[in-house]
């Protein structure tokens, strides 16, 4: 299992960037969110989005992580840099904390959801949990918890019920004017 990392320390393709860490307590999220925003990337990457080559990552885009307070899962949002969403991406975890300097991290269980700016939903790295298990990187239990959360967040986005997907471009607006004001 992966731990990864709110502020991304690792992330060679981004050269530099800002960021800031917030916590909500309101109706439509409970939790804590991260803004990245990239000012200048090595290169920008291209990913396969519905059947299209979508951009997620380039000098201006930013990227908003989200930790729903008493969930298993991660929404991160991403933002072209003319502000618009390029697509959502929903990392399963089996489980989320903070470093003791208030970092957010979670445990990647593999298993993803990325849904386009124009809501096609594909489920996605079945076979790297397959994968987790038949190496015993994660236990049976671990397997059937993470098709469970990805099923229930399927059938929320099947009903256009998942709030915390608009709500984040608000939570984006929020923080990217914070982020602003710190310059």
């Amino acid at each position: 299992m992966k731990r990864k990392f709110a502020d991304k320390p690792n992330w060679k393709r981004v050269l530099s960037r800002k960021m800031i860490m917030d916590k909500f307590d309101e109706s439509n999220f409970k939790g804590h969110a991260v803004l990245i925003h990239i000012d200048k990337a090595r290169e920008a990457l291209w990913v396969d989005v519905g059947g299209k080559s979508q951009c997620v990552v380039n000098d201006g885009y930013s990227w908003l992580t989200l930790f729903p307070q008493n969930q298993s899962y991660v929404v991160t949002a991403m933002f072209n840099d003319k502000d618009e969403i390029v697509q959502w991406y929903i990392d399963i975890c089996k489980d989320i904390g903070f470093t003791d300097k208030g970092i957010p991290w979670y445990d990647d269980l593999y298993l993803d959801i990325i849904i386009s700016s124009d809501f096609h939903i594909s489920l996605i790295d079945e076979d790297d949990l397959a994968l987790a298990l038949k190496q015993n990187i994660i236990k049976q239990e671990d397997f059937d918890f993470a098709y469970q959360e990805a099923n229930k967040l399927l059938g929320q986005l099947k009903l256009n019920d998942l709030i915390l997907l608009e709500y984040s471009k608000e939570i984006f607006s929020v923080l990217k004017k914070q982020l602003e004001i710190k310059k």
